[in-house]
């Protein structure tokens, strides 16, 4: 039985002695009234923590019980040693939140549990620390006892803006012209370098015909790069993001201004550091094929993107 559950904890629930919040998808029935004790279980372990609430901690635990430290690689057996290593824990730990994401709960017995998941460990002006853990729970007397709770090596997580540098080129002012169209790209880091935004304007014989924003995200979930965009005549769609070497495509979807629906490939490939191309393939409106545009070619005017 596989599952993906958020246990969030927010400083400000805590205070008001809330649980916290839980959301969880599963295919088919409801969850069994045992599954949401060991959930609980796990909801227990975050608050506790968060509250730097010792007592709290150890009264979900077993006896025997077994902790497997990824902070210190130690292994401690029995409440007293466990008790010990989280009073140290807690006191370095002031100010720092857990989340708690569940991969799977499974009930092995009557009496026998596993969660698996992964603990983020976040404390301000710090980078959080993110690892796996694989618990095992006992029931003693009706109530869900932690018996056993190994901690991985911690997780290397990249930042947005490391899984987003690879486009790092595209900062500055790139243009176009052909006639009496001029075509302007603007492209700049936003958000602490976590988004990069690609502002767009087209001009006939200086007048302004359209224009448009580009937003370019990292998609945590998804492992991918993808966009969003939003056009001066109310078109709006997005994107997904692939690479082969300076190739670029862009497979997207949109919405246009009468409701109907669009999709398109565009592909970007980049010549060298002040050069690179444009184009739009397989563009269809409703499903109706419409002809690709013809390749173009942008220049940087400017390697700072000021709109």
């Amino acid at each position: 039985m596989h599952m993906r559950i958020y246990i969030l904890m927010a400083a400000a629930t805590l205070l008001a002695g809330g649980s916290g919040a839980l959301s969880y998808a599963k295919d088919g029935e409801d969850k069994v009234p045992e599954e949401k004790a060991l959930v609980q279980t796990a909801e227990a372990l975050v608050a506790a923590y968060n509250g730097g609430i010792l007592k709290d901690l150890m009264a979900l635990w077993s006896e025997n019980g077994v902790y497997s430290s990824q902070e210190t690689g130690e292994r401690f057996k029995g409440r007293q040693a466990i008790e010990k290593e989280y009073a140290a824990r807690l006191a370095q730990a002031k100010g720092s939140r857990m989340n708690l994401s569940l991969d799977s709960v499974r009930q092995i017995t009557s009496e026998v549990a596993s969660l698996d998941g992964t603990a983020k460990i976040s404390k301000t002006g710090e980078n959080p620390v993110e690892f796996t853990f694989a618990m095992i729970l006992v029931k003693k007397d009706g109530k869900w006892l932690i018996d056993s709770l190994r901690e991985s090596e911690p997780v290397t997580t990249a930042s947005p803006y490391e899984q987003l540098k690879e486009l790092e080129w595209m900062i500055g002012e790139w243009a176009q012209k052909e006639g009496d169209v001029a075509v302007k790209i603007v492209c700049s880091w936003r958000a602490n370098k976590n988004f990069l935004s690609r502002f767009f304007t087209v001009k006939v014989k200086g007048e302004i015909t359209h224009q448009g924003l580009q937003i370019v995200g990292w998609d945590p979930i998804h492992r991918h790069i993808r966009s969003w965009v939003f056009e001066s005549d109310g078109t709006f769609g997005g994107a997904v993001w692939q690479r082969d070497g300076d190739r670029w495509t862009i497979k997207g979807d949109g919405v246009l201004p009468d409701g109907k629906h669009s999709t398109a490939t565009q592909v970007i490939t980049k010549v060298d550091a002040d050069k690179y191309t444009w184009q739009s393939l397989s563009r269809a409106v409703e499903g109706r094929p419409l002809p690709n545009t013809e390749l173009t070619t942008l220049t940087r005017v400017a390697s700072n993107g000021k709109e």
